[in-house]
């Protein structure tokens, strides 16, 4: 189970990151989770990143559900202090 979790999270991120500025992994809240991550996409790359997810979905179908939350405040990049 392990080893799943790790490949679909692995495509899921590598497929949208390149149409994202950047992201940023968040802990996991379940054992059943996959990924969690806030990504950072420039207005014009909106679309494509959202069908690049719509592509994942697809793909992963029956295995993994999806939700992409946003438009929403970049807060996951705000430097800590």
């Amino acid at each position: 189970m392990e080893r799943c979790r790790a490949v679909d999270g692995e495509y899921a991120f590598g497929t949208v990151a390149p149409f994202a500025v950047d992201a940023a992994h968040r802990e996991l809240a379940s054992p059943d989770d996959v990924i969690d991550t806030a990504f950072l996409v420039e207005a014009e790359k909106q679309r494509e990143f959202e069908e690049a997810v719509e592509t994942v979905g697809r793909k992963l179908a029956g295995r993994l559900r999806f939700r992409l939350f946003g438009p929403q405040p970049p807060y996951d990049f705000v430097p800590r202090m």
